[in-house]
């Protein structure tokens, strides 16, 4: 077996890994989303219970830096209730667009995670536990 053979050998095999690597990391890729989910449950009266759940579908872990649920309105679009709630706190912000928004809304909740409500039932509430206690949102 000469030199040039087995250099040929080794691209081939070289080429099969490269193939395989690529299609594994675009079915990676796929699920590169970290996966929210939000259940309701009613209680009598006025109360209702959230479980929100974070799930990394992906093979690295994840770091979060802000994790929030905003409530409104039905009808009210989610950028509006969010520009009503800064303005009943005070804090005025160019919000032009939804990521800025969400820019504002994360960079207010990692340095005070109070909930910022009003009368009419919009809020803001953080949720640290999954930026503060979590480290990495991994596959647990």
């Amino acid at each position: 077996m000469d030199f040039n053979h087995v250099l040929s050998i080794l691209g081939l095999l070289g080429g099969f890994a490269g193939v395989f690597t690529l299609g594994w990391r675009l079915l990676d890729a796929r699920n590169a989303y970290l996966h929210i989910g939000l259940t309701i449950e009613e209680y009598i009266g006025h109360r209702v219970k959230l479980r929100t759940v974070v799930e990394n579908k992906n093979s690295i872990a994840r770091k979060l830096d802000s994790a929030f649920l905003l409530i409104g309105p039905a009808a009210e679009d989610p950028d509006q209730t969010m520009i009503a709630l800064f303005k009943i706190n005070n804090e005025s912000h160019n919000l032009d667009t939804s990521n800025e928004l969400v820019r504002v809304v994360t960079n207010r909740v990692k340095r005070n995670t109070s909930q910022m409500q009003d009368d009419v039932g919009r809020m803001i509430i953080p949720l640290p536990f999954y930026f503060v206690e979590n480290y990495d949102i991994a596959d647990e």
